[in-house]
């Protein structure tokens, strides 16, 4: 399945293939080839990549009380032959709302360190 961008840039590349054909214009075949070979690449790159992670998280070792800030670690590892281009963690945590955050690649791995600030009650 293709998002509306994908969908919107399959549809320009076969416009322009189109616009070349009929107008018999030679410059813009490369143009419709490469935004097409775009399409294609970017599809095979996202099914080769949507394979699940292994998560490993971690808090530290100290006890944490209301009022502390908890710094959280999270570590994705993949499980697929491609790594994805870019990943956002997104989690409820409680009452704390949703976190969203961007994880940064080291070598197999994608993680993330984040604080939890002045957390309320309980542990």
């Amino acid at each position: 399945m293709l998002t509306p961008r994908g969908r919107f840039i399959l549809a320009l590349g076969l416009g322009v293939y189109l616009a070349a054909w009929a107008f018999g214009s030679r410059p813009l075949y490369p143009v419709a080839t490469g935004l097409l070979l775009v399409v294609a690449v970017a599809w095979v790159w996202v099914r080769l990549a949507d394979r699940p992670f292994r998560v490993h998280r971690g808090w530290g070792d100290a006890e944490h009380m209301e009022g502390d800030d908890v710094p959280v670690i999270a570590e994705l590892e993949s499980t697929a032959t491609v790594l994805p281009a870019s990943v956002m963690l997104v989690e409820r945590v409680g009452r704390l709302g949703e976190q969203r955050h961007l994880l940064r690649r080291n070598g197999r791995r994608l993680g993330v360190r984040y604080v939890l600030e002045r957390l309320p009650r309980g542990r």
